[in-house]
């Protein structure tokens, strides 16, 4: 709860000032690597806002937090009443604020099955008030929406204006023409970036020969020029594609698994819910977003889980 809070502190600063407040160079563990320079120095902007990062590399890894801190945001509302309403307002503040619709999208449809399991529907209204006083201050601060209300870059004008996406697009017309209608092709291609994501990863199922037992081979899509394979480059596949397409369906199909089992049995326990939620939130984010970052806090969860499982089941043998 506390690193939250100083993160929300230096989130709102950045918000006000529209400026970065820690500098690339401890944001960024390769700062000054040649070839990395406009990653480590780049402002990243939508609706020409400021997309926060904090002490983080990018936008994508503080919205990854906030998914998996919606487990703590749950768990301080029922633990801590007033004050923990006010940590979770905060925290689903700084989820949209992130600028990450994905994220801000897995945080709504795990509360929404959160809320549906423990019958309580004010859970889903806290965090839409949220999101409603987060773009009021928005709108009295800028005069502009959240960025994630912001839909100029998921438009098919902004996929055809970045060659690495027209790219892509092109490769799956010609690969698909045979296949698909072509209506179906323009449709895929009027969704923008999404569009993008669809197309790359259904061209790279379709090389399925090339990665199902091992995959292409790790960091073959986040390193593709250090990594060489056989591998179809396209933009930003999420974190969950990765593991399939880079470590084959063996690897992707046990850590679907791992996730799916571990927030079954979390909705068992009082105790572990929280942490069921946090996980869903970010499997959702993680379809979209290949950030790494708040892996280890799933895994964490994941263990958290079962270990508690181990100790409270039912069939436990006595002593």
């Amino acid at each position: 709860i506390v690193v939250f809070i100083i993160l929300f502190g230096v989130i709102m600063i950045e918000v006000l000032t529209q400026k970065y407040l820690v500098s690339p160079e401890l944001r960024t563990s390769y700062y000054g690597v040649p070839g990395y320079e406009w990653f480590s120095d780049r402002v990243l902007i939508r609706g020409e806002l400021l997309l926060p990062q904090g002490p983080f590399t990018w936008n994508h890894t503080l919205s990854g937090i906030t998914c998996v801190g919606m487990a703590i945001a749950l768990w301080a509302m029922d633990k801590h009443k007033i004050y923990g309403l006010i940590f979770a307002y905060a925290l689903f503040i700084l989820n949209v604020i992130a600028g990450v619709r994905a994220g801000t999208g897995g945080c709504l449809i795990a509360i929404t099955l959160y809320a549906i399991w423990i019958r309580r529907p004010l859970v889903l209204v806290d965090i839409m008030a949220a999101i409603l006083v987060a773009n009021l201050a928005f709108l009295v601060l800028f005069d502009k929406h959240l960025p994630i209300f912001f839909s100029g870059d998921l438009s098919a004008a902004c996929t055809h204006g970045i060659p690495v996406h027209q790219e892509t697009q092109d490769a799956f017309a010609d690969q698909f023409n045979a296949h698909f209608s072509s209506e179906l092709i323009a449709s895929i291609e009027s969704l923008g970036t999404v569009g993008v994501k669809i197309a790359g990863f259904l061209m790279n199922l379709m090389n399925i020969e090339n990665w199902w037992a091992f995959g292409y081979g790790f960091a073959s899509f986040q390193r593709p020029l250090e990594v060489t394979s056989s591998a179809i480059q396209y933009n930003d596949p999420g974190i969950v594609q990765l593991i399939f397409l880079e470590c084959g369906l063996l690897a992707g199909g046990m850590f679907i698994f791992i996730l799916i089992r571990a927030v079954l049995i979390g909705l068992k326990y009082k105790a572990m819910e929280y942490y069921s939620v946090g996980i869903t939130a970010w499997a959702i984010f993680a379809l979209s977003s290949w950030e790494v970052w708040p892996v280890g806090f799933v895994m964490l969860f994941v263990l958290m889980i079962h270990r508690y499982h181990h100790l409270h089941r039912e069939d436990k043998p006595a002593p």
